[in-house]
């Protein structure tokens, strides 16, 4: 299930096609929501051979492996396939487009994209898998009692981490898990050891004693734990049904007191197993304060123990480590603190620190060592570089920006590469270049970019293909000169230098110069958005600035516009009107100064969803390791 909640809160099928390498498709064919087994998976596997050797129609063809077919087949729908030979494969590929769907839904958290996978999970034979293994479990069977545990083990460990982290995003929980490392088996029957402390559950310590005994977490909620189980799927209903007939005709609340009287009972008799383990010595631990408090066992221990009430013991509370660090810190880094207190929580913290308690460490604390320079980064006086594709990213977020200019920006992606040849290509129109040679280089552009021959890659190379119409129907629809593409222009404005190039640099009836930025993306700015566009702007400016080299006759911006050649049946474009042309300079020499600084600052803004390096941003859960 987290495998498949992973690859169905993938940002985009490039990383869907990632998670699902050969392990992991291996691992979901083999897993009990597919069904599958070794001999099921081999055959899949011939039969798609045999099927890419007959539709392999190119001599010299690069021919996609089982790994890439399946890969393929697992992302789409499978309604051509051969139900009973491909149904492991089936099941899989419906679960995903089930978890991406959920994924999609307005405000989804992790625990409803688990949800619909769990509740479309489909046996062999029709019946969901939930249903499945409560009946096998109501007979007896083990494996599947335990499989019913991991489920509800897995949606409550969901929901806290949806209460502990109310503002992260759903696939953070998914991360969370991933990223565990889960103890082996202490269940499992092992050689006794002498000299040892043994840890084990009370079930497992059924039949043994020692001369000590500790049982620890005598606290509401723990022991006695009276939440119901398996109320997700109602087996408790079923059991009690099958085992009393009058069951039958209980109403709801009384089923409720009985289930919940039933648990009190077992965990009682638990409870009392636990104790009589010990021939000497026993220690009962409990903790008070927050949301803990000693149970109605501790209790009753304690009136059998001290009929006429236990001794009045003053007892420090307890802290957990990390609010232990922050007091002593609080103690230590007050100047107004006495000597002696000084001295005894620096002595703390030191021992903290020894027994392991990273947190104790000085060294480690954020804000506790100097900055290594408080310096602009760029200094005083210094040239600034600037890009115009940067200005937006540098408005809406400093930090983004700077983290991005330094390294923090991640290599391209196929859809970037993708990007890159379209420009390539569009360029070509200059020359007189028509569709059907766009698309024929295209193809030849597409191999050597190594962007894939499967299912998902065709079909990308197809949208490029619809792209490459519509821009040259654009194209051709232009009531403007095309004067140039990919045009290189520099100026100069205080100690920064904005240089870049633009796509496509046209000549209006009236003499004016107008910028076209061409866009690959699916998404469309705004028109508001386009209309203040710091991008286009920048452009502009740079034809009042003379940047054009090539043409220093043209300084009169005409305006600019960006085509979204990607949208619709037609493609969309958003319109700048010419600047005015003293406040784009006052904007870009603000943003220049602001490039500069020496502090740079995460703003909420509409880039967070696909931002980068959310990892090192203090305002977002993704990066509170760096600052907590």
């Amino acid at each position: 299930m987290i495998l498949i909640a992973r690859i169905g809160l993938a940002h985009s099928d490039e990383r869907r096609r990632e998670i699902l390498n050969p392990e992991n498709i291996e691992a979901l064919l083999l897993s009990p929501f597919a069904g599958g087994d070794p001999l099921t998976l081999r055959r899949m596997r011939y039969t798609l051979l045999k099927m890419r050797d007959v539709d392999s129609s190119e001599v010299g063809e690069t021919q996609q492996n089982t790994h890439e077919i399946l890969r393929d087949l697992l992302l789409t729908p499978m309604a051509d396939f051969d139900w009973n030979e491909f149904a492991a494969a089936k099941r899989i590929s419906d679960l995903i487009a089930v978890a991406v769907k959920a994924a999609n839904r307005k405000a989804a958290q992790s625990e409803n994209v688990l949800w619909e996978i769990w509740d479309n999970a489909l046996s062999d034979d029709g019946r969901k898998i939930s249903q499945l293994w409560q009946s096998a479990a109501i007979e007896g069977d083990s494996s599947a009692d335990s499989n019913l545990d991991a489920v509800l083990s897995l949606f409550e460990a969901a929901a806290r981490h949806a209460d502990r982290y109310p503002g992260a995003s759903a696939s953070a929980f998914i991360k969370q898990i991933e990223s565990e490392v889960i103890e082996a088996d202490t269940i499992a029957t092992r050689a006794a050891r002498n000299g040892v402390v043994e840890i084990l559950t009370a079930h497992s310590a059924k039949g043994r004693e020692w001369d000590v005994v500790a049982v620890a977490g005598v606290e509401e909620g723990r022991w006695p734990n009276l939440k119901a189980r398996g109320s997700l799927l109602g087996s408790e209903r079923l059991a009690e049904i099958a085992r009393r007939e009058v069951a039958a005709a209980r109403s709801e609340s009384e089923h409720l007191l009985g289930a919940a009287s039933a648990l009190l009972d077992d965990e009682r008799r638990l409870f009392y197993n636990a104790l009589t383990r010990a021939r000497r010595y026993l220690l009962l631990t409990s903790t008070t304060g927050g949301d803990e408090q000693p149970s109605q066992f501790f209790a009753e221990v304690e009136d059998y123990l001290y009929p006429t009430g236990a001794p009045e013991l003053k007892l420090p509370t307890y802290l957990p480590p990390a609010l232990l660090v922050a007091k002593l810190r609080k103690i230590a880094e007050d100047s107004t603190t006495n000597p002696e207190d000084f001295a005894a929580a620096v002595t703390l913290l030191k021992t903290l620190d020894k027994a392991g308690i990273s947190a104790a460490n000085p060294q480690r604390w954020y804000g506790a060592l100097p900055l290594s320079t408080d310096a602009p980064l760029v200094a005083d006086g210094e040239p600034l570089k600037i890009s115009p594709s940067s200005l937006e990213t540098l408005r809406k977020c400093s930090l983004k920006w700077v983290l991005e200019s330094h390294g923090g920006r991640d290599g391209d992606s196929n859809a970037q590469l993708l990007g890159s040849a379209f420009h390539e290509l569009a360029a070509r129109v200059i020359n007189g270049a028509n569709v059907t040679e766009l698309t024929s280089e295209l193809k030849i552009l597409w191999s050597k970019l190594e962007l894939g021959e499967g299912w998902s890659e065709s079909k990308e190379r197809d949208r490029a293909v619809e792209m490459l119409v519509k821009f040259t129907n654009w194209h051709q629809q232009r009531l403007t000169q095309l004067l140039a593409v990919e045009e290189s222009f520099s100026f100069t404005l205080g100690r920064a230098l904005i240089k870049g190039s633009v796509d496509r640099l046209e000549l209006a009836v009236d003499g004016s110069l107008i910028i076209v930025d061409l866009k690959t993306a699916k998404s469309v700015l705004s028109i508001a958005d386009g209309k203040e566009h710091a991008q286009l702007a920048a452009y502009q400016l740079a034809v009042a600035e003379g940047g054009f080299k090539n043409f220093p006759d043209y300084k009169t911006p005409g305006g600019a516009l960006l085509y979204y050649v990607a949208d619709g049946k037609k493609g969309a474009d958003r319109k700048q009107a010419p600047i005015n042309v003293e406040n784009v300079r006052g904007e870009i020499l603000r943003d220049s100064e602001l490039m500069a600084a020496a502090k740079f600052i995460a703003t909420e803004n509409s880039l967070c969803r696909t931002c980068g390096v959310i990892a090192s941003c203090p305002i977002k859960n993704e990066g509170r390791s760096l600052f907590s």
